[in-house]
């Protein structure tokens, strides 16, 4: 693979996690404690479901 592709995908992924980092700095800012269930679903790219449809 070209190291321009490498590169361009590194920073796409640092990027992501930079702004996934602000989110959760400001939630918590704001008093919101994170669960480890929600810390895997923002880190892991799955669909956030509202607490209130979670069994």
């Amino acid at each position: 693979m070209p190291r321009r592709i490498v590169d361009m995908l590194t920073y796409l992924m640092q990027h992501d996690a930079h702004h996934r980092g602000q989110i959760c700095s400001q939630v918590r800012d704001f008093g919101h404690k994170f669960s480890a269930e929600d810390t895997m679903r923002i880190w892991g790219w799955k669909k956030l479901t509202p607490p209130s449809s979670r069994k």
